[in-house]
């Protein structure tokens, strides 16, 4: 009758079934716009520049939603929108629970001037590809300490260990090597010993 399966496996789409009739297991949580704020400002401390002032605006592309409650967050890439004028996070949730979403900061002009110039100076030292000229700022990631590269899709997360093949600062691309198959990787640094790479 239940073809060599158990009557506990044969029922599990009917058992799921009715878990998604409960909204607690299947309806997608709003994610804080005080965590995402929280978040947001301890990453700009990080990068040792100018702070969040409260006058400063966050909008999101969309309203995030994460699978569960609580979550907590991290910000993948942080770039200049020349556009809006303004920073641009791309942020996720430190596990699956959530996917990628953007997070523009509209700045005071004071701020914005100061984040400006500050990735205009970078921007116009990578111009210069002749020369192996580093950009300003921080070094985030040093040569031989160890790191955490995420690898992520729209579909799952890669959270892996890695060892730092050369020094970076924010933006860079650099090469680090697994802790555990030693094999060579690339990854764009977007924190301190934070990087971010692609399938």
């Amino acid at each position: 009758m239940w073809e060599g399966k158990s009557p506990t496996v044969a029922r599990l789409p009917i058992l799921l079934g009715w878990l998604c009739v409960l909204p607690a297991w299947c309806t997608p949580r709003p994610i804080p716009a005080d965590l995402i704020r929280s978040t947001v400002v301890s990453f700009l401390q990080s990068q040792e520049g100018p702070a969040l002032s409260p006058e400063a605006r966050l909008t999101c592309s969309e309203p995030p939603t994460a699978k569960r409650d609580p979550v907590q967050l991290r910000v993948l890439k942080m770039e200049w929108d020349r556009r809006q004028q303004s920073l641009q996070l791309r942020m996720s949730c430190t596990d699956s629970a959530c996917l990628d979403f953007l997070v523009h900061v509209d700045l005071p002009p004071s701020e914005r001037d100061a984040w400006r110039a500050r990735f205009a100076s970078v921007d116009a030292r990578r111009a210069i590809s002749s020369r192996e000229v580093p950009a300003p700022g921080p070094v985030l990631v040093k040569r031989g300490q160890p790191a955490t590269l995420v690898i992520q899709d729209r579909e799952m997360s890669l959270t892996m260990p890695v060892i730092c093949g050369e020094p970076g600062v924010l933006g860079a691309r650099i090469r680090v090597f697994d802790r555990r198959t030693h094999r060579a990787l690339y990854g764009e640094v977007v924190g301190k010993g934070m990087l971010h790479g692609e399938w």
